[in-house]
């Protein structure tokens, strides 16, 4: 992958590296009068002189001629200077490097003394300074230490030294004392679907506990008709109670009772709600798929509002807000993908800030890039 550079360069300019040849005593070739001539003796007559005929030829050639090549000696060649970095090591390659200059404990003693011996550790002025040199190191019995880890319950939290400062304090888990589940039905539940409902309450609580939140009671179980006002009732009463999450499960309702819910949630109570589709879960027959269908509908959203994992935090107030002595640092990353530039398909730039060191917490924005349209 190098690139070479002859002292007669043409306007070709630079070559690739293609073969070794003879050394320059031992190659032959046919001159202009069709005889056979060593590549030494013929050099002798041009400015160029060979001063080392022992080593070999270099067969160069260029990517875009690749009909033409030219044989020219090693010392010769130079090695262009202004091309790009070599690749990096491949594994098998770092491990061959890594085997040739690794300094095993012994040599390295070895290499320290055979400095020591040479140098003169007993010089005079040391004498008159009052200071004087052991010419033996001090060996001092260690063991290394492995990978700090953090355990929480189940969950094993990995710090590498000298990274973080933990300040004495861990996050804690979010415990969920009290919460709802409410059925707004338009007929009153069977035994199925009841039976049905507390399948799907359980595996909540068993998969929310894997996402650092617990739901440490079991919940409040009410039923309510596709009525606003009722449901307005209802959710300030939950409130009332102490209730932390209302999970509420629709089944065969209207979109405008879900849009109303939203509008609860966020404007009139500020009180965190998640609604469930019971036609999805009546669809659901295996177990797995239950899980995944809690894992991708319910935990991600629920962890978020509960401050749990892809916490989403205003990016304002974290410029904003003084520092705590607990801010750590502030990460950033930003990527963005050009794969088109249409309106169907614009570039997108996605900017993520923390202030978190285990970033579990952060703010993102997402900007899309659209073309410009001209003006006529």
């Amino acid at each position: 992958t190098l690139w070479f550079l002859l002292p007669c360069a043409d306007e070709i300019g630079p070559y690739r590296f293609q073969s070794f040849h003879h050394s320059a005593n031992g190659h032959t070739f046919n001159n202009n009068k069709n005889e056979q001539i060593v590549s030494c003796s013929h050099d002798k007559n041009n400015i160029y002189i060979i001063h080392y005929p022992n080593l070999p030829l270099i067969k160069l050639y260029h990517p875009d001629y690749t009909n033409q090549t030219c044989i020219v000696p090693m010392e010769f060649i130079t090695v262009d200077q202004g091309q790009l970095s070599l690749a990096p090591f491949t594994t098998k390659q770092y491990a061959e490097i890594k085997k040739i200059i690794a300094v095993r404990p012994q040599e390295c003693y070895e290499m320290i003394q055979s400095i020591t011996n040479i140098q003169s550790i007993t010089n005079e002025h040391l004498k008159n300074l009052g200071i004087t040199v052991d010419n033996e190191m001090l060996m001092v019995p260690a063991r290394i230490l492995p990978q700090l880890q953090i355990k929480y319950n189940d969950v094993i939290g990995r710090v590498q030294i000298g990274k973080w400062y933990l300040d004495n304090r861990f996050n804690k888990v979010r415990e969920i004392r009290t919460w709802a589940v409410v059925f707004i039905n338009q007929h009153e539940l069977d035994n199925r679907q009841i039976d049905l409902t507390r399948d799907f309450v359980q595996k909540i609580r068993q998969a929310m506990s894997k996402y650092a939140i617990q739901f440490n009671s079991s919940p409040i179980e009410k039923s309510d008709v596709a009525v606003p006002q009722t449901i307005l009732a209802h959710i300030n009463e939950l409130k009332m109670q102490g209730c932390e999450v209302i999970i509420y499960i629709l089944n065969q309702v209207d979109n405008d009772i879900y849009d109303v819910i939203k509008d609860f949630e966020n404007v009139e109570t500020d009180t965190i709600i998640q609604c469930v589709l019971f036609d999805q879960l009546m669809s659901i027959s295996d177990s797995c798929d239950m899980n995944m269908y809690i894992q991708n509908n319910l935990v991600k959203e629920l962890s978020a509002k509960l401050g749990g994992v892809n916490q989403f935090v205003s990016l304002m107030r974290a410029f904003t807000s003084l520092p705590a002595r607990s801010d750590i640092f502030m990460f950033f990353g930003i990527d963005s993908s050009h794969i088109t530039c249409s309106h169907e398909r614009p570039s997108i730039v996605a900017i993520t800030g923390s202030k978190d060191s285990t970033t579990t917490q952060y703010a993102t924005r997402i900007v899309k890039g659209f073309p410009s349209t001209e003006k006529i």
